[in-house]
Protein backbone atom coordinates (compact mmCIF):
# COMPACT_ATOMS: atom_id res chain seq x y z
CA UNK A 1 0.00 0.00 0.00
CA UNK A 2 1.40 3.41 -1.01
CA UNK A 3 1.14 6.82 0.65
CA UNK A 4 -1.27 7.75 -2.15
CA UNK A 5 -3.49 4.79 -1.19
CA UNK A 6 -3.40 5.93 2.44
CA UNK A 7 -4.31 9.45 1.34
CA UNK A 8 -7.21 8.26 -0.81
CA UNK A 9 -8.46 6.23 2.16
CA UNK A 10 -8.15 9.29 4.41
CA UNK A 11 -10.41 11.40 2.16
CA UNK A 12 -12.92 8.55 2.03
CA UNK A 13 -12.82 8.42 -1.76
CA UNK A 14 -15.64 6.16 -2.84
CA UNK A 15 -14.33 2.89 -4.26
CA UNK A 16 -16.02 3.62 -7.59
CA UNK A 17 -14.01 6.84 -7.87
CA UNK A 18 -10.63 5.81 -6.43
CA UNK A 19 -9.15 5.25 -9.89
CA UNK A 20 -10.29 8.70 -10.98
CA UNK A 21 -8.85 10.29 -7.84
CA UNK A 22 -5.63 8.32 -8.36
CA UNK A 23 -5.33 9.88 -11.85
CA UNK A 24 -5.89 13.36 -10.37
CA UNK A 25 -3.05 12.90 -7.89
CA UNK A 26 -0.77 11.19 -10.40
CA UNK A 27 -1.22 14.33 -12.53
CA UNK A 28 -0.23 16.36 -9.46
CA UNK A 29 2.98 14.37 -9.01
CA UNK A 30 3.80 14.37 -12.74
CA UNK A 31 3.42 18.15 -13.02
CA UNK A 32 5.05 19.01 -9.67
CA UNK A 33 7.87 21.53 -10.05
CA UNK A 34 10.62 21.94 -7.49
CA UNK A 35 13.85 23.77 -6.73
CA UNK A 36 16.37 22.63 -4.14
CA UNK A 37 17.05 25.70 -1.99
CA UNK A 38 19.44 24.29 0.62
CA UNK A 39 20.91 21.10 2.01
CA UNK A 40 22.53 20.37 5.34
CA UNK A 41 24.30 17.09 6.01
CA UNK A 42 25.31 16.02 9.49
CA UNK A 43 26.68 12.48 9.46
CA UNK A 44 23.88 10.09 8.57
CA UNK A 45 21.19 12.78 8.81
CA UNK A 46 20.35 15.47 6.29
CA UNK A 47 17.80 18.18 5.67
CA UNK A 48 16.97 19.29 2.16
CA UNK A 49 14.93 22.44 1.76
CA UNK A 50 12.87 22.44 -1.43
CA UNK A 51 10.46 24.92 -2.92
CA UNK A 52 7.63 23.06 -4.64
CA UNK A 53 4.92 24.27 -6.98
CA UNK A 54 1.76 22.16 -7.23
CA UNK A 55 -1.80 22.47 -8.47
CA UNK A 56 -3.93 24.24 -5.87
CA UNK A 57 -6.41 21.43 -5.21
CA UNK A 58 -7.35 23.06 -1.90
CA UNK A 59 -8.77 26.04 -3.81
CA UNK A 60 -10.37 23.74 -6.38
CA UNK A 61 -12.08 21.71 -3.63
CA UNK A 62 -13.29 24.88 -1.89
CA UNK A 63 -14.63 26.39 -5.13
CA UNK A 64 -16.32 23.12 -6.17
CA UNK A 65 -17.93 22.67 -2.74
CA UNK A 66 -19.26 26.25 -2.88
CA UNK A 67 -20.60 25.73 -6.40
CA UNK A 68 -22.37 22.51 -5.40
CA UNK A 69 -23.90 24.21 -2.35
CA UNK A 70 -25.06 27.17 -4.47
CA UNK A 71 -26.52 25.00 -7.24
CA UNK A 72 -28.21 22.08 -5.47
CA UNK A 73 -30.63 21.30 -8.31
CA UNK A 74 -27.70 20.32 -10.57
CA UNK A 75 -26.58 17.68 -8.06
CA UNK A 76 -29.91 16.17 -7.01
CA UNK A 77 -31.73 13.05 -8.11
CA UNK A 78 -35.43 13.29 -7.27
CA UNK A 79 -34.76 16.01 -4.72
CA UNK A 80 -31.94 14.12 -2.95
CA UNK A 81 -28.26 15.07 -3.17
CA UNK A 82 -26.42 12.68 -5.51
CA UNK A 83 -22.98 11.86 -4.14
CA UNK A 84 -21.88 10.53 -7.52
CA UNK A 85 -22.88 13.76 -9.30
CA UNK A 86 -20.92 15.76 -6.70
CA UNK A 87 -17.85 13.53 -7.02
CA UNK A 88 -17.96 13.64 -10.81
CA UNK A 89 -18.12 17.44 -10.69
CA UNK A 90 -15.17 17.63 -8.28
CA UNK A 91 -13.03 15.20 -10.28
CA UNK A 92 -13.68 17.21 -13.45
CA UNK A 93 -12.73 20.38 -11.56
CA UNK A 94 -9.47 18.80 -10.32
CA UNK A 95 -8.60 17.65 -13.84
CA UNK A 96 -9.14 21.20 -15.12
CA UNK A 97 -7.20 22.93 -12.32
CA UNK A 98 -4.64 25.36 -13.61
CA UNK A 99 -4.08 27.46 -10.46
CA UNK A 100 -0.82 26.60 -8.74
CA UNK A 101 0.58 27.29 -5.30
CA UNK A 102 4.16 27.30 -3.96
CA UNK A 103 5.34 25.86 -0.65
CA UNK A 104 8.68 25.34 1.03
CA UNK A 105 9.29 21.97 2.65
CA UNK A 106 12.22 20.76 4.74
CA UNK A 107 12.67 17.09 3.89
CA UNK A 108 14.67 15.09 6.41
CA UNK A 109 16.71 12.13 5.23
CA UNK A 110 18.57 9.29 6.89
CA UNK A 111 21.53 7.44 5.43
CA UNK A 112 21.43 3.67 5.94
CA UNK A 113 23.86 1.26 4.25
CA UNK A 114 25.27 4.16 2.24
CA UNK A 115 21.83 5.00 0.80
CA UNK A 116 19.81 8.15 1.56
CA UNK A 117 16.09 7.75 2.16
CA UNK A 118 13.48 10.39 2.93
CA UNK A 119 12.06 10.11 6.43
CA UNK A 120 8.28 9.69 6.75
CA UNK A 121 6.46 12.88 5.80
CA UNK A 122 4.14 14.71 8.15
CA UNK A 123 0.47 15.19 7.31
CA UNK A 124 1.19 18.87 6.53
CA UNK A 125 4.05 17.95 4.18
CA UNK A 126 1.85 15.43 2.38
CA UNK A 127 -0.95 17.98 2.11
CA UNK A 128 1.48 20.44 0.53
CA UNK A 129 2.68 17.84 -1.98
CA UNK A 130 -0.95 16.97 -2.79
CA UNK A 131 -1.95 20.63 -3.13
CA UNK A 132 -4.56 20.20 -0.40
CA UNK A 133 -2.80 22.18 2.35
CA UNK A 134 -5.09 24.67 4.07
CA UNK A 135 -3.70 28.11 3.24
Amino acid sequence: KTELDDFLDSINAADDYKDEYRKVYERQYKDLKYKIKDEKIDGDKATVTAEIEVYDYYKTESDATSYIASNPKEFNDNGVYSVSKGLEYKIKAYNNTKDRVTYTIDFTLTKTDNKWTIDPLTDDELAKLHGTYVH
